[in-house]
């Protein structure tokens, strides 16, 4: 299954998680790789939606708690933004190990 990068983002604002990780599993692509114009990767989208199920296999499967998007935003300042608090601790204990 091939999918544009415009089409991943839309699947994981829409919540495919299924589909998500099936892509990642059955692919080599990078999962820090930026979606759109703004540099949003897969885990700053999914962190905006407040996917913990995603964002989890995210950082399980590598991904970067530390990259900007566009406007200097990581996914973490995304959550405390939107006070999705849970993504925020999530993203806070990942960050805390080692």
């Amino acid at each position: 299954m091939e999918l544009s990068k415009y089409s991943l983002f839309l699947y994981i604002n829409q919540g495919k998680n299924d589909n998500i990780i099936n892509y990642f599993q059955n692919s080599d692509v990078d999962v820090n790789l930026p979606l759109n114009n703004f540099n949003w990767t897969p885990l700053h989208t999914a962190a905006y939606q407040g996917n913990l199920q995603l964002i989890e296999y995210l950082l399980k499967r590598g991904a970067n708690i530390r990259t900007p998007n566009s406007s200097g935003m990581t996914a973490l300042n995304l959550a405390e933004t939107k006070q999705l608090w849970r993504v925020v601790e999530l993203i806070q204990n990942y960050d805390k190990c080692p």
